[in-house]
């Protein structure tokens, strides 16, 4: 089930995939930003779909557009606002565990310093997410210019040459055959480009799944 947390920086729409990952759909309203906060015992990565805006961390910000995807380690604390003073900015958030209560605020201009999480309700029917129920290597969707796709490893063709797809792990991780020492992990965001290289020395674990992110050019 979909479930649709009202914000006061718009909403996000959440579906719990496989148990241990969580993946939401943010829309963040024209100059509005969410909290200066961290996630103590869960990863994230995240997708621009649409706008742009601004990543902001304690001391530093990185700017967000459209097909740009970032990893946020547990613990960091971050914030991401809307520059624009017209259109939302819509994001993906890959998380795993699937723990909506890991939240700490630092600062909120909300007016939550204190509080975890909202109360949710039923999304829409007709809602993006919805293509993420459907069986892995059949799920093909496009949303924002952007083409989505589910793989098992197994079946995920590297050779090709594409410099502008990107995956995040929904499931499973790719390991050192040698020693097992795990390379990468769900939810980790990375580019094909890189991730054909590290698919030359290292394996997916049995069962991975993926999802595919290409611009529609």
């Amino acid at each position: 089930m979909i479930r649709r947390i009202q914000k006061p920086w718009g909403f996000e729409d959440r579906l719990i995939f496989d148990d241990s990952m969580a993946v939401t759909h943010l829309r963040i309203g024209p100059m509005q930003s969410t909290s200066m906060h961290c996630h103590p015992t869960k990863n994230t990565s995240m997708f621009c779909l649409k706008g742009k805006g601004n990543l902001n961390f304690l001391n530093t910000s990185d700017e967000i557009h459209p097909n740009v995807g970032f990893n946020l380690r547990r613990n960091l604390f971050h914030a991401i606002s809307n520059s624009s003073t017209y259109e939302s900015l819509e994001l993906l958030e890959f998380e795993s565990p699937a723990d909506s209560k890991s939240l700490v605020r630092l600062e909120d201009t909300n007016g939550r310093p204190h509080s975890i999480y909202e109360a949710s309700e039923i999304a829409p029917e007709e809602n993006f997410l919805k293509f993420l129920l459907h069986s892995v290597d059949d799920t093909h969707f496009e949303y924002a210019n952007v083409h989505f796709s589910l793989y098992l490893s197994s079946s995920i063709d590297l050779d090709i040459d594409d410099s502008i797809s990107s995956f995040v792990i929904l499931r499973g991780s790719m390991v050192d055959p040698l020693s097992g020492n795990v390379v990468l992990q769900a939810p980790e965001f990375i580019k094909q480009s890189a991730l054909f290289k590290l698919s030359k020395k290292f394996d997916f674990t049995f069962g991975t799944i993926l999802i595919r992110m290409r611009p529609i050019k």
